[in-house]
């Protein structure tokens, strides 16, 4: 959740490499993966072993928080947390933010949310993580993880924040024309890996890989080494997307049906794959409408490009006579962010290594 209006962006490397590829959108299977940790909201309260209010991070904006019914109950199988327009203690909304603090916090894993968003002007509902023992110092030396947040409008946004100056990596994702997460439930899902982070909707879409960040207070892939508790949070007004308006309607509600924590069964570190020098001259470019590559001896070739979680996004086959360029065309595009590619010949070694994608 960002604190502070002035901050520095660090997208991850790019260059133009859009391809649009209808196998892009690949669902996201729980195969390989043990449930750990999860809570479904089926009791009548909250379930005070695994939740608090929290009132230690992030900036809530012109609400107080508290644990009042008004603000935070359970009904209907799911956590509610309500914001409404009314002075108390000072302020002229109260809302509420929860957490794991000390009861749930996690290193590496899947985590999948399904939650209902608010709507409207000077709504700021978020999903986030913080370091349960700061290693690196204090915010944001030692990381912020936003799976989720919103400004009660149709983008939605994933951050990392790190350094001494709140640097940031951003991905951003625009429901279609006419739609809003604030319509209907949608699953928030991250996959966090020893030094990636790959962020799904409804567990299909990939709008957001990363796995580059430059920490100034200390040395990548850290602070993203140690383990994070889980939030939720409906703030109102902040410093980032103001107040709210004549417009805006309360209450307004976050709901969340259940929350689930995920660990792979067989633990892998995804790493970029050293490239293999073979005798092969090859050359590789993508634009939007079509990857191209030069091959010095013609030969059946496979191109497969996977996301930083390690999953396959597309596979792409062809074959040509000696000599001659080989061009896939594509008709989809991935999201801005890295990916790994692998490029298998026959009767050679095998290629690999990472491009980035804007």
């Amino acid at each position: 959740m960002i604190r502070l209006k002035e901050f520095i962006v660090t997208m991850c490397p790019a260059f133009s490499f859009a391809l649009f590829l209808a196998a892009s959108a690949v669902a996201q299977p729980l195969d390989g993966w043990k449930l750990l940790w999860s809570d479904e909201f089926n009791d009548t309260s909250l379930d005070g072993s695994k939740w608090q209010l929290e009132l230690n991070e992030g900036d809530h904006g012109m609400s107080a928080y508290t644990n009042r019914p008004q603000n935070l109950y359970v009904a209907d199988g799911c956590l509610v947390l309500q914001a409404q327009k009314e002075n108390y203690s000072g302020k002229s909304y109260t809302s509420t933010q929860v957490s794991s603090r000390n009861k749930g916090h996690w290193k590496y894993g899947r985590f999948d949310i399904r939650a209902k968003l608010p709507y409207g002007k000077g709504m700021w509902p978020a999903i986030w993580m913080m370091p349960n023992n700061p290693a690196y110092g204090g915010w944001p030396r030692s990381g912020e993880i936003d799976i989720m947040e919103n400004l009660g409008d149709s983008k939605l946004y994933a951050t990392l924040h790190y350094g001494t100056t709140n640097a940031m990596s951003q991905g951003i994702y625009t429901t279609p024309a006419g739609q809003s997460p604030s319509d209907t439930f949608h699953v928030y899902t991250m996959i966090w890996d020893t030094n990636s982070f790959a962020f799904y909707i409804d567990s299909v879409h990939n709008f957001w890989n990363c796995d580059t960040w430059s920490p100034n207070n200390t040395t990548y892939p850290k602070p993203f080494d140690q383990t994070f508790f889980m939030m939720f949070d409906l703030a109102i007004g902040g410093s980032w997307g103001g107040p709210p308006d004549n417009s805006t309607v309360f209450p307004q509600k976050m709901l969340v049906d259940w929350i689930r924590v995920y660990q792979r069964q067989n633990p892998v570190e995804i790493r970029q794959p050293a490239v293999n020098h073979s005798p092969m001259d090859y050359s590789l470019t993508v634009t939007k409408k079509w990857v191209e590559l030069n091959l010095k001896t013609g030969t059946p070739v496979s191109l497969t490009l996977y996301d930083l979680a390690g999953r396959e996004v597309v596979r792409l086959t062809d074959g040509r006579r000696a000599g001659e360029r080989i061009r896939f065309p594509v008709s989809a595009t991935l999201t801005h962010g890295s990916y790994l590619w692998k490029l298998a010949t026959a009767g050679r070694p095998d290629i690999s290594g990472k491009i980035p994608v804007q």
